[in-house]
């Protein structure tokens, strides 16, 4: 074994994707021949980001795109889009990250913007870190809706994260 290799092979989360699936995921990509995207015409989650529906529920496209093209999703990775295009399932402009990967790379022009165009606050916080805080908001009955202060004190205080700003990650 090569030193800096892992001892076990990397676990992969492959989608069962039948033939006539295939061909039919066809019919929703149209290349943009400028930014070499290729744009999802099917239909998209709140976030903006293209679904393909499979007879065992929807599958975000561009993890399709990506199954299609030989590169199945190893566990606990997502998928990045280099283009910063979220319609994009050109498999050239999709890359596997980490979670923490995926949120230091969001340019800091779309930074503090939610998927609905409203200002919010974004951490760099462990994922376990993020599911116990949404418990203690919750339990707290703090909500967004009631404001962004008490949320980013008790992150602050509680946590040890800093929002993410012009001078953060």
């Amino acid at each position: 074994m090569m030193s800096g290799q892992n001892a076990e092979p990397a676990q992969y989360e492959i989608l069962d994707i039948t033939d006539v699936q295939k061909e039919r995921f066809s019919d929703y990509v149209m290349p943009e021949p400028n930014s070499g995207c290729h744009f999802w015409i099917g239909g998209t989650d709140t976030g903006g980001y293209g679904r393909f529906f499979t007879g065992y529920g929807g599958n975000s496209a561009h993890r399709v795109a990506l199954e299609l093209a030989g590169r199945p999703r190893p566990v606990g990775l997502q998928v990045d889009h280099k283009c910063r295009n979220r319609i994009c399932v050109n498999p050239d402009h999709l890359e596997y990250v980490t979670h923490q990967e995926n949120i230091k790379r969001i340019p800091k022009s779309e930074r503090g913007k939610g998927r609905n165009g409203k200002i919010t606050v974004s951490f760099l916080i462990p994922e376990s870190l993020y599911i116990a805080f949404k418990t203690d908001c919750y339990s707290r009955g703090i909500f967004m809706k009631d404001g962004l202060d008490e949320i980013v004190a008790m992150l602050e205080a509680k946590y040890g994260a800093a929002p993410r700003g012009e001078g953060g990650a």
